[in-house]
Protein backbone atom coordinates (compact mmCIF):
# COMPACT_ATOMS: atom_id res chain seq x y z
CA UNK A 1 0.00 0.00 0.00
CA UNK A 2 3.04 2.13 0.53
CA UNK A 3 3.82 2.40 -3.47
CA UNK A 4 -0.05 4.21 -3.46
CA UNK A 5 0.85 6.73 -0.73
CA UNK A 6 4.00 7.45 -3.19
CA UNK A 7 2.50 7.89 -5.75
CA UNK A 8 -0.13 9.95 -4.99
CA UNK A 9 2.43 11.98 -2.88
CA UNK A 10 3.80 12.80 -5.74
CA UNK A 11 1.22 14.67 -7.61
CA UNK A 12 0.16 16.48 -4.63
CA UNK A 13 2.89 17.39 -2.57
CA UNK A 14 5.89 20.07 -3.66
CA UNK A 15 4.41 23.21 -3.41
CA UNK A 16 4.32 23.79 0.26
CA UNK A 17 6.75 22.95 2.81
CA UNK A 18 4.05 21.40 4.87
CA UNK A 19 2.04 19.26 2.35
CA UNK A 20 4.10 16.54 3.13
CA UNK A 21 2.98 16.49 6.96
CA UNK A 22 -1.21 17.26 5.64
CA UNK A 23 -0.11 14.56 3.67
CA UNK A 24 0.33 12.14 5.56
CA UNK A 25 -2.34 12.99 8.14
CA UNK A 26 -5.09 12.69 5.58
CA UNK A 27 -3.85 9.29 4.35
CA UNK A 28 -4.20 7.70 7.51
CA UNK A 29 -7.78 9.24 8.01
CA UNK A 30 -8.96 8.66 4.59
CA UNK A 31 -7.58 5.00 4.72
CA UNK A 32 -9.35 4.23 8.17
CA UNK A 33 -12.33 6.07 6.56
CA UNK A 34 -12.44 4.13 3.45
CA UNK A 35 -12.16 0.50 5.51
CA UNK A 36 -14.82 1.67 8.15
CA UNK A 37 -17.40 2.73 5.13
CA UNK A 38 -16.86 -0.45 2.95
CA UNK A 39 -16.53 -2.58 6.07
CA UNK A 40 -13.05 -4.50 4.92
CA UNK A 41 -10.43 -5.67 7.05
CA UNK A 42 -7.81 -3.51 4.77
CA UNK A 43 -7.46 -1.76 1.65
CA UNK A 44 -7.12 -4.10 -1.73
CA UNK A 45 -5.91 -3.41 -4.88
CA UNK A 46 -8.98 -2.96 -6.60
CA UNK A 47 -9.81 0.24 -3.73
CA UNK A 48 -6.58 1.91 -5.11
CA UNK A 49 -7.66 4.23 -7.69
CA UNK A 50 -10.75 5.37 -4.97
CA UNK A 51 -8.49 5.80 -1.78
CA UNK A 52 -5.96 7.83 -4.49
CA UNK A 53 -9.08 10.01 -6.10
CA UNK A 54 -10.60 10.37 -1.65
CA UNK A 55 -7.04 11.85 -0.94
CA UNK A 56 -6.68 14.22 -3.71
CA UNK A 57 -10.32 15.59 -3.34
CA UNK A 58 -9.38 15.88 0.49
CA UNK A 59 -6.28 17.37 0.04
CA UNK A 60 -7.57 19.62 -3.17
CA UNK A 61 -10.01 21.25 -0.64
CA UNK A 62 -8.09 21.39 2.01
CA UNK A 63 -9.32 25.37 3.69
CA UNK A 64 -11.59 25.99 1.14
CA UNK A 65 -14.37 24.72 3.80
CA UNK A 66 -16.81 23.37 1.48
CA UNK A 67 -16.78 26.13 -0.54
CA UNK A 68 -18.07 24.84 -4.44
CA UNK A 69 -19.59 28.24 -5.61
CA UNK A 70 -17.96 31.25 -5.49
CA UNK A 71 -20.09 34.88 -7.28
CA UNK A 72 -18.16 38.30 -6.71
CA UNK A 73 -20.51 40.43 -8.45
CA UNK A 74 -22.97 39.18 -6.36
CA UNK A 75 -21.10 38.13 -3.20
CA UNK A 76 -22.32 34.68 -2.85
CA UNK A 77 -20.99 31.64 -1.87
CA UNK A 78 -22.15 28.28 -2.47
CA UNK A 79 -21.09 25.77 0.40
CA UNK A 80 -21.56 21.64 -0.03
CA UNK A 81 -21.15 19.16 2.64
CA UNK A 82 -20.52 15.81 0.72
CA UNK A 83 -18.03 14.36 -1.83
CA UNK A 84 -18.84 14.63 -4.94
CA UNK A 85 -21.78 12.48 -6.50
CA UNK A 86 -18.83 10.70 -8.74
CA UNK A 87 -16.69 9.74 -5.74
CA UNK A 88 -19.93 8.68 -3.78
CA UNK A 89 -21.28 6.35 -5.99
CA UNK A 90 -18.12 4.92 -5.93
CA UNK A 91 -17.75 4.46 -2.39
CA UNK A 92 -21.11 2.81 -2.56
CA UNK A 93 -20.03 0.04 -5.12
CA UNK A 94 -17.32 -0.62 -2.99
CA UNK A 95 -19.31 -0.89 0.26
CA UNK A 96 -19.51 -4.72 1.27
CA UNK A 97 -22.73 -5.45 3.03
CA UNK A 98 -22.60 -6.73 6.69
CA UNK A 99 -25.56 -8.35 8.54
Amino acid sequence: MDTVKEQVKSIVVGLEPSAEAKFDTLYALESAALIEYCGMPEITGKHVALLADLLLHRYNTLGRDGISAESYSGVSYTYSTDLPATLHRRLNRARRLSW
